[in-house]
């Protein structure tokens, strides 16, 4: 068979160009069980997410406008302009901790 070369000990090793068409032609959930299978992890759930699921689950993190009124209101009426500044940036040093921490931690996974 093209692209697979024999070696002594009678285990086979695929070429570069075949291994690029092999994963163009699997599905997202075969590249991901082939990843964890590297990374030496069982796939254990499915991940199908397709546009319209992404797109929803996208507008519900947003929350859009309605969800800024509430959120603010409370800021308003206990610390005013400057309790919602003061807290936007305690939060942000907070949240900046949180993905650092989480950069860190998938970085060590070995790619």
């Amino acid at each position: 068979m093209p692209g697979i070369q024999e070696v002594f000990d009678g285990t086979t090793h695929k070429s570069p160009e075949h291994t690029q068409i092999e994963l163009e032609q699997q599905s997202s959930y075969d590249r991901d069980r082939d990843e964890l299978a590297r990374l030496g992890k069982k796939q254990v759930l499915k991940r199908n997410f397709g546009f319209m699921s992404m797109l929803g689950f996208s507008c519900t993190i947003m929350v859009t406008w309605e969800g800024m009124l509430v959120l603010f209101l409370a800021g308003y009426q206990n610390g005013g302009p400057a309790g919602l500044i003061y807290g936007f940036l305690f939060v942000w040093i907070g949240t900046l901790c949180v993905f650092t921490t989480l950069g860190e931690l998938a970085s060590m996974a070995p790619t």
